[in-house]
């Protein structure tokens, strides 16, 4: 971006967790406790195999909640300046990719919800698409496109 542009929009979006690392520990020692009881009531009655694979489940969940949080890195942001539409996603192992785009030219469409398909914005300009906000609820969305289209408004009046 050039020092002199102006900004006249600028959104992150990223993935929604509930589950915070301090509560998904917290959940991971109360199953690992509960779990060690069962194992050392199947312990008692000399089916001690049971006990590795209560074990595995607790490592299972563990990594499920690495996995998930792991996930949580993804993000996309947008942003509108005088010239130029910028669209930059970073997935969740970091890589980034960008598209540029001339506001006066681009095109915004919601592609709703089908087949089990969570629905996404779509980005268009001279045979070039870019989808974005999949992660969002669909009042979000529709919230989110009006006001990049109003912000693409009044930087076309600028």
């Amino acid at each position: 971006m050039k020092q002199n542009q102006r900004i006249f929009f600028d959104a992150i979006i990223f993935p929604h967790r509930s589950l915070t690392p301090q509560i998904a520990r917290n959940i991971l020692l109360v199953v690992a406790g509960l779990l060690f009881v069962v194992g050392l009531i199947f312990l008692s009655m000399d089916a001690w195999p049971v006990l590795g694979f209560l074990g595995l489940e607790v490592l299972v969940l563990g990594l499920a909640f690495k996995f998930s949080f792991l996930q949580a890195r993804a993000k996309e942001r947008i942003l509108l300046t005088t010239d130029e539409l910028t669209i930059e996603k970073i997935s969740a192992k970091g890589k980034c990719r960008s598209w540029h785009f001339q506001p006066y030219w681009i095109s915004i469409d919601v592609i709703d919800q089908d087949y089990g398909r969570k629905g996404e914005i779509a980005l268009r300009s001279h045979g070039q698409e870019v989808r974005i906000a999949h992660w969002l609820s669909d009042e979000e969305r529709y919230d989110f496109v009006r006001e990049l289209r109003a912000s693409l408004k009044r930087s076309r009046l600028a």
